[in-house]
């Protein structure tokens, strides 16, 4: 890694609490790894939000979902921002100021890791899918062998199994899948659409989207009208799974995120 010197001392670096399901509150000088990591980005063709804010948002979301599953009301407390430009503002406990810190690294590497995760989408009666232990709106880690398994019994219940193809994107640029319509589902399209930063040599932060609808012109936005999503931290090999409950119908989602490749041999190059 290039750049070491971004993370700001006191009086910037607060220590509110020292357990882990306590909250730090730390500044970090983030402008030389964005600008490193914009050099290096292409752009598309409509630039929509900026990768500031697309940094803030997979992190906001990233310490807002683990604390949830932490500390009674510790959602509310976790915060990242833009404090001015430049400065980026973190709250949150001493494992996700890691992430944030192990990101901000990555975006100043000199070569470029893209993300690649495999889709598949299933739909099922809403019995078969409570019955196999998922809820709606609970991310659920699952493991290639239990994934499945779900799917074998999403066929046998009368369910459907759409695999999409494998996406990869660098950090911080959207990735998008499906566009198509799952049996049983209202949605005229159901689309998975996302973005991911890479945290670690075989690790990652990926916000997934269940969406419905067309894809927008713009598609640095997160989706208008958004099914189910989730913000995890996994390591290559390792699955989520998303569930959606519309009456007695279930979609799930199984993101399996399948490799860190460098750019070039991500693309075949």
């Amino acid at each position: 890694m290039r750049f070491s010197g971004w993370v700001l001392t006191s009086p910037f670096a607060l220590l509110v609490g020292s357990a882990p399901a306590q909250l730090i509150t730390r500044l970090y000088d983030c402008s030389q790894p964005l600008a490193a990591f914009e050099e290096q980005s292409p752009r598309p063709p409509t630039e929509g939000t900026g990768f500031d804010e697309r940094l803030v948002r997979v992190l906001t979301a990233l310490v807002r979902q683990q604390a949830a599953g932490v500390q009674a009301g510790a959602a509310a407390r976790a915060q990242v921002r833009l404090q001015r430009p430049g400065r980026l503002f973190v709250r949150g406990n001493a494992e996700q100021c890691q992430l944030v810190e192990a990101a901000l690294q990555y975006l100043d590497a000199p070569d470029l890791n893209e993300v690649c995760v495999q889709c598949t989408l299933v739909t099922m009666p809403a019995k078969t899918a409570t019955e196999f232990g998922l809820r709606a709106d609970a991310p659920r880690p699952v493991a290639v062998a239990e994934a499945g398994r779900l799917l074998k019994l999403a066929l046998q219940q009368g369910g459907t199994v759409s695999n999409l193809p494998e996406t990869s994107s660098l950090p911080l640029q959207p990735f998008v899948g499906g566009g198509q319509q799952a049996k049983g589902h209202p949605a005229k399209q159901l689309r998975v659409c996302g973005e991911a930063l890479q945290v670690g040599e075989r690790e990652a932060v990926i916000t997934v989207h269940l969406a419905q609808g067309d894809q927008p012109a713009d598609r640095t936005k997160p989706p208008t009208r958004s099914l189910v999503s989730a913000t995890m931290h996994l390591r290559v090999g390792d699955g989520l799974l998303l569930t959606s409950l519309r009456g007695n119908q279930a979609t799930v989602l199984w993101l399996w995120f399948t490799d860190l490749r460098p750019r070039l041999q991500a693309r075949g190059g």
